[in-house]
C-alpha cells in the first residue's frame, strides 16, 4: 500500500511541483478545495478540474473517504476546512496515519479558546506536521504537538535553477532604466504582490518623494490598483510605476535590476516574494509583520526587517543608500547564499522522509 490521499487548498503551481516529486514514490489522489483566492490573479492558478466545488470530483472524493483505509497516509494542507476536518475524523476512526502542513502563521496575541480546543483535538495523535519554519513549529508546539512529530521544511516556490549563481545587477538595472526612462544616478525600489489593503502599498505611494532620485516599481494588480493610479496621477508622481500581474519568469529581471525590494505588508502568514527577491540577489526591506522576512532576513546581511508603523520613508532610504558598491555586492551575494537550500525538491524530500520515518 503506497498510496496517498492529498487535500490541498488551491491549485498553486508550486504545490503541483511538490506532488510531482511525491509521484516518484507514491500513487496519489489529489483534491483541491477551491480554484481561486482573494485578490490573486486568475492566471496564477493551475488549470485543473479536480476541485471539490466540481460535483464530479466531490463524488469521487466521497468515495475515497469511504475507502480511506486503502491509503498509506492522508496529507492535509489546511486542516481547518470542512473537507479536511471530515478527513481527519475519518482517519481517527479508521486509524489511518495523517499529516498536517502549515506554510505560515498569523502573528497575533489574541487566541480564541473555542477554536484552540478544536485545533488541539484535530492535532491530537497526528502522525506528523510539516512546518515552514520556526514560527510554524512554535504554532504546532503551542497546540500540544510533540516536537519529534514536527518536521521543518524550507518553504518555497523555487526550483534550484530559479536561484541565481552569480549577480549581474548592472545589466538588469540598465534594462529597467531604458524600459521606464529612469535617471542613471537614481535608486530603484521594487514591490511585488497583490494590490490589496493589507499589503500597505498605499502607505508607500503616499509617502514617496516626488524626485528623480528614488523610483518605485509596484507589480501585482488587484482591487486597489485604480486607487493607486488615481493618486499618482493627481500628485504627478512620475517616479512611481504601476505594473499589472506578471508571471515569475518575467518578474525575475525586475528583481535583478532593482536596487532594493520593499515589502511594507501589515500581515503575511509567509510571503513568498521574499524568497523570490533573495533568489535574484535583491536585498530586502520588509515589514516585521511578514513571517518569511522574520525567518530569512538578517539585518545588514541580506536586508532589514523594520516596523513600518514607527518609521518614515527617509529611514528606509538611509538603510542602504550610503553603502559603497563593494558592500552592496556582498549583500547581493548574501541574498543568494541565504536562499540556496530553499528549493521545491528539498521541501518535497523533507516531507517524503517525514512520512517514511513516521510510518513504520
Amino acid at each position: 500500500m503506497n498510496k496517498l490521499l492529498i487535500i490541498s487548498v488551491f491549485a498553486a503551481p508550486y504545490r503541483s511541483k511538490i506532488f510531482d516529486y511525491f509521484k516518484s514514490k507514491y500513487s496519489l489522489d489529489i483534491f483541491y478545495e477551491r480554484d481561486s483566492d482573494y485578490g490573486r490573479n486568475k492566471d496564477w492558478f493551475l488549470d485543473c478540474s479536480n476541485v471539490l466545488n466540481n460535483k464530479k470530483y466531490l463524488k469521487i472524493f466521497k468515495r475515497c473517504m469511504r475507502n480511506i483505509e486503502c491509503y498509506k497516509a492522508v496529507i492535509l494542507y489546511d486542516f481547518t476546512s470542512i473537507h479536511s476536518i471530515k478527513a481527519i475524523l475519518r482517519c481517527k476512526i479508521k486509524k489511518v496515519p495523517y499529516f498536517i502542513n502549515c506554510d505560515g502563521v498569523i502573528l497575533t496575541k489574541k487566541k480564541n479558546l473555542f477554536f484552540r480546543l478544536i485545533k488541539k483535538f484535530l492535532l491530537h495523535n497526528v502522525t506528523g506536521c510539516f512546518a515552514s519554519g520556526v514560527y510554524a513549529k512554535n504554532y504546532f508546539v503551542d497546540l500540544n504537538v510533540p516536537s519529534d512529530k514536527i518536521f521543518i521544511h524550507n518553504f518555497t516556490t523555487l526550483e534550484s535553477n530559479d536561484i541565481l549563481k552569480t549577480v549581474n545587477h548592472s545589466v538588469s538595472k540598465d534594462y529597467l532604466r531604458l524600459k521606464f526612462n529612469i535617471q542613471k544616478q537614481s535608486y530603484i525600489y521594487l514591490g511585488v504582490g497583490r494590490f490589496i489593503a493589507l499589503k500597505n502599498y498605499f502607505w508607500l505611494i503616499k509617502n514617496w518623494p516626488n524626485d528623480n532620485k528614488h523610483y518605485l516599481i509596484l507589480i501585482g494588480g488587484g482591487e486597489e490598483q485604480t486607487k493607486y493610479t488615481e493618486y499618482i496621477k493627481s500628485h504627478d508622481l512620475r517616479n512611481i510605476i504601476i505594473q499589472d500581474y506578471l508571471p515569475f519568469e518575467q518578474i525575475k529581471k525586475y528583481y535583478q535590476g532593482a536596487d532594493f525590494f520593499i515589502h511594507p505588508t501589515t500581515y503575511d502568514s509567509w510571503g513568498l516574494v521574499i524568497n523570490e527577491a533573495l533568489s535574484n540577489g535583491c536585498p530586502v526591506i520588509s515589514s516585521n509583520k511578514c513571517i518569511a522576512a522574520l525567518e530569512l532576513i538578517k539585518n545588514n546581511y541580506n536586508g532589514f526587517v523594520v516596523d513600518f508603523d514607527k518609521i518614515d520613508i527617509n529611514y528606509i532610504f538611509n538603510l542602504f543608500e550610503n553603502y559603497n558598491p563593494s558592500k552592496m555586492k556582498l549583500l547581493r551575494n548574501n541574498c543568494l547564499n541565504s536562499i540556496k537550500e530553499f528549493t521545491i525538491k528539498n521541501m518535497a524530500l523533507t516531507q517524503i522522509n517525514a512520512i517514511e520515518r513516521s510510518i513504520k
